[in-house]
């Protein structure tokens, strides 16, 4: 009978994996990914971005904080909160799915939009600006 090698209760076939590796794995991903496309705003990824996005998201889809609070793990109703708090400061009273959304680098992408009726509402430090017009 073939049995898998023991170390007290915990089986030893796969060795763990120090703390953060995940963590060192994707930074590492994400420089090779900068590099490769020459595009430094790769690097404005972090790990945890991933996280705040699904939060953003599943509360945009049920506007349920505690279901929010269950996804993310949270013991305390206040950390999940901030995730509100973004969520309002982003999309304030508007449902983001009524609108179409642009963005534009140039003067001429700028002027094509507000012509077409898109109206502004930020820039960004990238020199990226944003549009938005009702669907």
């Amino acid at each position: 009978m073939l049995n898998l090698p023991r170390s007290d209760k915990q089986v030893t076939l796969f060795k763990r994996k120090a703390n953060g590796t995940r963590q060192v794995t994707f930074r590492k991903r994400i420089k090779w990914l900068a590099r490769t496309h020459n595009n430094p705003r790769f690097l404005k990824i972090h790990y945890r971005t991933f996280r705040h996005c699904k939060a953003l998201r599943e509360y945009h889809k049920t506007k349920s904080i505690l279901h929010v609070k269950k996804i993310l793990g949270h013991r305390n109703i206040m950390n999940t909160q901030r995730y509100v708090e973004l969520y309002t400061e982003i999309y304030g009273d508007l449902k983001p799915e009524n609108y179409i959304s642009k963005a534009a680098s140039t003067k001429h992408e700028r002027q094509m939009l507000i012509e077409s009726g898109f109206e502004w509402v930020g820039q960004d430090n990238d020199g990226l600006t944003y549009f938005r017009k009702p669907k």
